[in-house]
């Protein structure tokens, strides 16, 4: 019995103590941190895949100013005059038409002075491809306004709404368009060679297959894109094709070369 006593007191509590101590430290911190990945990846699980940016939308083209911009399948662009263009929701025959729309007005601004988004784009309150403005909320409107050349260009959402979920709905309508916004060089049609040719694919039909354009076409026209072998476009598309079957293509051309001034699908 001694020696069973002896041996208890022989035993340095104190170091395992601390060896349980850490022990517990070491479980705690590894529960800490699976347990917050658990949440962090059941957040991002939960979060929703964002869609692709402006599946399905229309595309209005100013050839006027050269630039396009991107609105709703279901609202209308009415170009009032080319300075003057006038966005809106359509509905059917019998429903009531909504108040909101979104208007782009365009100015000369050759006599005003530069704002303060000129001087210094750090002050900007807006940015979309290579384009600074300024960001506009009062209670009755949503605005968007930017210096482009020797133009100016104000996008403008008015709110009627007093439903918060419609107006946000109509607000983020709103920020798609002006991050949109997209300024193109004059698209040339003719070629000298045929490096100047591209297989091209468009985007505003239905039932399409790679054609032959201008390079300056497919990096012009947002109604066409660069086509690639094996590559699935119903994403793409500005026009809806549900219910649309179309015959497939035959093989894809091997190229696109310059025939008399005009590009050709090569066999």
């Amino acid at each position: 019995m001694g020696s069973w006593r002896e041996r208890i007191k022989a035993v340095p509590w104190r170091k395992v103590g601390l060896g349980f101590l850490v022990f517990a430290l070491v479980v705690l911190s590894f529960l800490s941190g699976y347990l917050a990945m658990n949440w962090y990846l059941g957040k991002k699980a939960a979060k929703p895949e964002a869609v692709e940016e402006y599946s399905g939308w229309q595309t209005y083209e100013s050839k006027s100013y050269n630039f396009t911009l991107r609105y709703p399948q279901d609202w209308k662009a009415e170009e009032v005059k080319p300075t003057f263009i006038l966005f809106s929701p359509q509905v059917s025959e019998g429903e009531e038409k909504p108040q909101e729309y979104i208007l782009l007005r365009i100015a000369p601004n050759k006599t005003r002075g530069k704002t303060l988004c000129e001087e210094d784009q750090s002050k900007c309150s807006f940015h979309t491809d290579g384009i600074f403005g300024e960001r506009t909320t009062t209670p009755e409107t949503e605005s968007v306004f930017f210096a482009y050349g020797e133009n100016d260009f104000l996008l403008t959402l008015f709110k009627y709404e007093t439903d918060p979920g419609i107006i946000t709905n109509y607000i983020t309508i709103f920020e798609e368009i002006a991050k949109s916004f997209r300024f193109v060089s004059e698209v040339i049609t003719s070629c000298e060679e045929d490096a100047d040719c591209a297989l091209g694919i468009r985007l505003d039909k239905c039932c399409t297959c790679p054609e032959a354009f201008t390079k300056s076409e497919v990096e012009g026209k947002p109604e066409i894109a660069l086509f690639e072998t094996g590559k699935d476009y119903s994403k793409e598309k500005t026009v809806s094709c549900t219910g649309i079957y179309c015959s497939p293509c035959s093989t894809p051309p091997s190229g696109a070369v310059c025939v008399s001034d005009r590009c050709q699908v090569k066999e």
